[in-house]
């Protein structure tokens, strides 16, 4: 049996318009209890802003979190998957592109999110989480995770 994007993803997306600040993106997350927001544009999805973006990007930075725009320190292109996807499939989308985080799909419509956590939770269930682990591992000691 294939597992699918659909069977271990989490429902929902959580977003906020490009043009909204980092206090503003900070707050959402910490309301929603969320470690990122897919950020859009005119209501389609154009990239993705992390707990780790506001950070880096803005508090190290020295910028003022209410006059920085989520639009200039979110990651983009949008990496998305499809809900019908194999989890194998995404999970190499994620290991390839260094992300821990790959927003779902379908019909061209954000439905949900895939966390490592979420494929770690379905991998081990089914026996699948050493070889993803080594794949984690390995995707770290080249640079990381841009959407981490």
């Amino acid at each position: 049996m294939v597992i699918k994007v659909r069977d271990a993803m989490t429902r929902g997306v959580d977003t906020i318009d490009e043009m909204r600040n980092g206090s503003e993106a900070a707050r959402a997350m910490r309301r929603k209890r969320r470690g990122c927001l897919v950020v859009v544009a005119k209501g389609k999805p154009v990239g993705i802003v992390t707990e780790r973006d506001l950070v880096r990007k803005i508090l190290a930075g020295g910028k003022d979190p209410s006059k920085t725009k989520v639009l200039t320190i979110m990651s983009r292109p949008l990496i998305t998957i499809d809900v019908e996807a194999p989890l194998r499939d995404a999970a190499q989308k994620m290991v390839q592109n260094k992300i821990r985080r790959l927003p779902v799909t379908e019909g061209g419509r954000l439905v949900g999110m895939l966390t490592t956590t979420d494929l770690a939770k379905e991998l081990s269930e089914e026996g699948l989480w050493k070889e993803f682990e080594k794949a984690i591992i390995r995707a770290g000691e080249y640079g990381g995770y841009p959407y981490a």
